[in-house]
């Protein structure tokens, strides 16, 4: 329900893609939201119903947390869509901090390609200004990509391994993300598992999700794993994202040693009473079978005598194997 909330609340914000031609139309608001989230989502909806300012792109720093891998990504079609209807969707900034470059005096909260886009175009960008905190920033930064549904796994998952290094808490990360603790495990453990350098030489693969990228960080952290600089060649640049992750695993996969399969204990066969008993012998079971009616007595005198058998066989052959 959260997620329905965000797109209701993000709706007048989104920069739609140069291959939508609409969005869905706004559901109404959950009560359960969590408290911090529905006070930034009832903020954005707020600056929403307000005039948006005209930004120069030089005066905007971007946002120290990447929550895109290629930010030019599709921008030629962005930038087209903007030449030929103008920005339609304003971008979120806030002030920028005390610190920051000199000529910079707003930071970006979203909406890094449309001022990309702006800046190629050499107009001033459309933008809300927001003032919020570094916490209301990531939850308006998470809401948002959470509410337009394009970033993928492994951008989502490089986002919350910056927060964590920044020093946010699980919560307050998984309630940016919209994830829950299960699902943070998981982005964790590719990010661990998965150098940065192959990341970004595979890319976004938005239409992946989280399986390939795990079974990949299974595959490198394995023993006979190459060595990560090795990797990087492994990947065919002509293809698409998707697909240089799949073929990674695929190669990664059919390079790993495989088990082998438990050796075949030899088994010998033959027949006794002219052919009306076949035996199947190897080194850990004795199968008898009764192949005619006339010899079918003769399973329950083996049983009767197994015994005595055995005792004959161990008094001639001194300790039994155990």
């Amino acid at each position: 329900m959260r997620r329905d909330k965000l797109a209701g609340s993000l709706r007048a914000l989104e920069e739609r893609r140069a291959a939508q031609d609409a969005h869905p139309p706004e559901p109404p608001a959950p009560a359960s939201a969590a408290p911090a989230v529905s006070a930034v989502a009832e903020s954005i909806r707020k600056l929403g119903a307000s005039a948006p300012r005209e930004i120069l792109p030089d005066e905007i720093m971007d946002s120290r947390f990447a929550d895109r891998l290629n930010v030019r990504e599709g921008l030629a079609d962005l930038i087209a869509s903007i030449r030929r209807s103008g920005q339609q969707l304003p971008v979120l900034l806030r002030k920028a901090p005390a610190d920051a470059p000199v000529g910079k005096q707003f930071e970006v909260i979203y909406g890094r390609r449309r001022i990309a886009a702006c800046r190629e175009l050499g107009i001033a960008v459309r933008a809300h200004v927001a003032d919020f905190d570094d916490r209301q920033a990531l939850v308006a930064q998470g809401l948002e990509n959470a509410a337009r549904l394009e970033n993928s796994f492994i951008e989502r998952a490089r986002f919350a391994a910056q927060l964590e290094a920044a020093g946010y808490d699980t919560g307050d990360i998984c309630e940016t993300l919209n994830v829950d603790t299960s699902a943070l495990s998981r982005m964790r453990a590719v990010i661990r598992d998965v150098p940065e350098d192959v990341i970004q030489t595979i890319g976004p693969a938005h239409k992946s999700g989280r399986r390939p990228w795990l079974k990949l960080g299974g595959l490198l952290s394995s023993p006979h794993a190459p060595h990560p600089s090795e990797v990087g060649a492994m990947v065919d640049l002509d293809q698409d994202s998707d697909t240089r992750l799949a073929r990674l695993v695929e190669v990664l996969d059919g390079t790993r040693p495989r088990a082998k399969p438990p050796k075949t204990p030899a088994r010998t066969q033959r027949e006794i009473g002219s052919k009306r008993v076949a035996l199947a012998v190897d080194e850990r079971r004795l199968t008898v079978q009764v192949r005619d009616r006339r010899a079918r007595g003769f399973l329950p005198w083996l049983d009767e005598r197994i015994e005595a058998l055995y005792e004959e066989w161990a008094g001639n052959a001194g300790k039994p194997d155990e």
